[in-house]
């Protein structure tokens, strides 16, 4: 292992656990309708601001033992894990692409991603501020692109923010409630300019696979019957990541079993 392949392991780390501390912010701000970028970060029990070298990403939770150095208040582990997540996610991106446009592609794709799982998993959202810039981000994305066409990227929005339109629309009109949120139309549709045509029905398939056995898990064990709501945007963006990081890797694995999808 080479000093400069360390060197950029170490770098991207750094980074992504930097775009992991402001991330926290957006995901606690955002649905609050607040500025993510003033005033700065304070506790959220006494307001009193937090000293900068107590927001050092992971090791300032760690120094702080999980409490507000003010108040005592107990810090939600979710702080560090967001910023380790996407601090791990930017090396594996670095570590699978090197230094390419597709590193440079997936890294932005991770610090949108990572907020839209974390607020949809609390508010059942997923902010428009993110999935729409992704859509044109991934369109113009193809131009430089070596894995997808432009042409690829435009069929992957139209089939795949049109495939989930439709559901949506036939399930709320068919059965008088909402089945699936628009969000998930619009999510999906950025991850089709990103991933392009060929990705969207193995998305589809691996999200609604893993969407299914966690709705039987909630039934089975949390108590939760059919009219139990699960967050789909987690779902969609996991089965993304999958294509766009392992599909050679699945499908010299299961070659026959994927056929259909990639």
């Amino acid at each position: 292992m080479s000093g400069e392949y360390i060197y950029f392991l170490v770098s991207f780390f750094v980074v992504g656990s930097l775009i992991g501390s402001f991330l926290n912010v957006v995901i606690y701000r955002w649905p609050r309708e607040e500025s993510v970028v003033s005033p700065r970060s304070k506790c959220p029990a006494c307001n009193k601001g937090i000293l900068w070298y107590y927001n050092i990403p992971i090791f300032g939770w760690i120094f702080l033992r999980g409490r507000a150095a003010c108040c005592g208040t107990r810090i939600s582990i979710r702080y560090p894990l967001v910023e380790f997540l996407t601090a791990a996610l930017f090396v594996l991106t670095y570590t699978l692409f090197g230094l390419s446009f597709q590193t440079f592609e997936y890294c932005l794709f991770v610090s949108m991603a990572v907020p839209c799982v974390f607020i949809d998993l609390d508010h059942y959202l997923l902010p428009d501020v993110l999935t729409l810039p992704g859509i044109v981000i991934g369109l113009a994305g193809s131009f430089a692109s070596d894995t997808r066409t432009f042409m690829s990227s435009l069929f992957g929005v139209f089939v795949g923010g049109g495939l989930f339109w439709f559901m949506a629309w036939f399930y709320e009109r068919y059965r008088n409630k909402e089945g699936m949120g628009f969000g998930d139309v619009k999510l999906l549709a950025w991850l089709g300019a990103l991933g392009g045509f060929s990705s969207i029905f193995f998305i589809v398939f691996v999200s609604s696979l893993l969407g299914t056995v966690a709705g039987l898990y909630v039934i089975a064990f949390k108590g939760g019957d059919r009219n139990s709501g699960l967050p789909f945007g987690p779902f969609l963006i996991f089965a993304a990541f999958l294509y766009y990081y392992f599909s050679e890797h699945i499908q010299s694995v299961f070659p026959g079993l994927f056929l259909f999808l990639l």
